[in-house]
């Protein structure tokens, strides 16, 4: 999960990229990662990730840990936002907590409509992207740079054949 703080810029006086910004699937890889480049590089732009592993994944569930760690990344950023906009119908528990100033807001379909959800979005994904290739390198045969961990027909048969890897869960698999 990530989240990211982008500035309110003065009209006109936004960064190239900031016209880019837009659901993270609805993106070419080439476009999301020339986007990553600069918001990730800009230092007006306040960001932060965090995941959770597999076996964590599997003592809960994957919505309980997708939520969990938005709300580590939020906790991560170097400095409190004033809102917090979240993509989907509800807002998670875990950013639900007395300590929490901010507003916290649900925003459905939040990645086509909001620009910081959409730059979090592309971080996420980016960054996700990234972390499947370097798994595909530690256990070639799975087809992880090509899937990304989703459960395609592919991904399905190659769990088959070869039976899970440390990087699957196993509620999963």
């Amino acid at each position: 999960a990530a989240a990211v703080v982008l500035p309110r810029w003065p009209k006109g006086e936004e960064p190239e990229y900031f016209w880019g910004l837009d659901d993270s699937k609805k993106l070419s890889e080439k476009t999301r990662e020339e986007i990553f480049e600069q918001i990730t590089a800009d230092p007006k732009v306040l960001w932060a990730v965090a995941g959770r592993e597999a076996p964590e994944i599997d003592c809960s569930n994957i919505l309980a840990a997708c939520e969990d760690a938005m709300a580590s990344a939020v906790a991560l950023l170097s400095r409190a936002p004033h809102a917090i906009l979240v993509d989907g119908s509800r807002v998670p528990p875990s950013l639900k907590v007395p300590e929490q100033r901010a507003q916290v807001t649900a925003v459905v379909k939040g990645d086509s409509k909001c620009s910081n959800i959409a730059a979090a979005s592309i971080v996420a994904k980016v960054l996700r992207d990234r972390l499947m290739r370097d798994i595909d390198a530690r256990f070639p045969g799975y087809g992880f740079d090509r899937h990304k961990g989703y459960g395609t027909a592919e991904h399905m048969a190659k769990i088959e054949e070869l039976g899970p890897c440390s990087e699957h869960r196993l509620s999963f698999a």
